[in-house]
């Protein structure tokens, strides 16, 4: 799937269209990935354009939902996007430890 072409259903595009459109103002304010990735388009491209490149990421992801036949769940934060500062309080070090670990990873505190 290469994105979203004319050629394909237009009725389906514009389903995709409108749901990225409703979604792109809620999404591009939250911390996530998505988020960040939302608000750097937004710096750099034209919203329309940014629309369907959401809407074309939610039409692979649907794909590819439908194509292994199972639901989305959403994952969290990659552990290895999170570092640890040797200058945080030691609650903070608990907190990022406590992330690690519930995404799977271990921790080793310096």
């Amino acid at each position: 799937m290469l994105g979203i072409s004319k050629r394909s259903n237009a009725y389906l595009r514009g389903l995709f269209i409108h749901g990225a459109r409703a979604a792109l103002a809620s999404l591009s304010k939250t911390e996530e990935a998505a988020g960040r990735w939302l608000r750097g388009l937004l710096a750099r491209a034209h919203y329309n354009v940014v629309v369907v490149a959401l809407a074309a990421k939610l039409a692979r992801i649907a794909w590819a939902t439908q194509r292994k036949g199972v639901s989305f769940e959403r994952r969290p934060e990659s552990a290895a996007a999170l570092t640890i500062d040797r200058g945080r309080p030691e609650a903070e070090h608990d907190r990022l430890a406590h992330v690690y670990k519930v995404c799977g990873r271990t921790v080793k505190m310096a």
